[in-house]
């Protein structure tokens, strides 16, 4: 995700977070890139543990998990 916006989340480099995938959630370690698209997150396609999901799927990121 984009370091500015983890930063104004309180989110740091490979803190834990948990995202909500619809009505599913997973908890990943945060990526963190300047370079980054403010507002968008990346989701690792294939990471056991990722329930699969299309890339119109709301989703909504959150410090913890």
């Amino acid at each position: 995700m984009n370091s500015e916006d983890a930063r104004r989340m309180g989110i740091e480099e490979h803190g834990r977070v948990r995202v909500t995938l619809g009505s599913m959630h997973v908890d990943l370690a945060a990526r963190l890139r300047a370079d980054f698209p403010t507002g968008a997150l990346g989701i690792p396609a294939g990471l056991p543990g990722v329930p699969p999901f299309a890339s119109t799927t709301q989703c909504s990121i959150a410090a913890g998990g």
